[in-house]
């Protein structure tokens, strides 16, 4: 069975006129998970305490700090799509 993962929609959608003037191209950008995650991440980068943890886990899990790092960010990305869902 197929996961689907919730991506929260589009995060900074916007329309664009085109030429003609009646007509419009939407635009989607980088999804919601997509920019939750990057503020994750670069919250883990500036935080030693958390880099410290994610190497330990990245060490013992023969894996690369980077690749810990991305996996937990998506992570505090999935969870706040859902709690977002689960308090409108």
């Amino acid at each position: 069975m197929m996961h689907i993962v919730d991506n929260g929609g589009a995060a900074f959608p916007f329309q664009e006129k085109l030429g003609d003037g009646t007509h419009y191209h939407s635009h989607e950008g980088m999804t919601f998970r997509q920019y939750a995650a990057v503020k994750a991440l670069a919250g883990l980068l500036a935080n030693p305490s958390q880099m410290t943890c994610i190497e330990e886990v990245a060490s013992k899990r023969d894996n690369s700090v980077q690749a810990v790092a991305a996996y937990v960010a998506m992570s505090y990305a999935d969870a706040l799509i859902r709690t977002l869902k689960e308090t409108e």
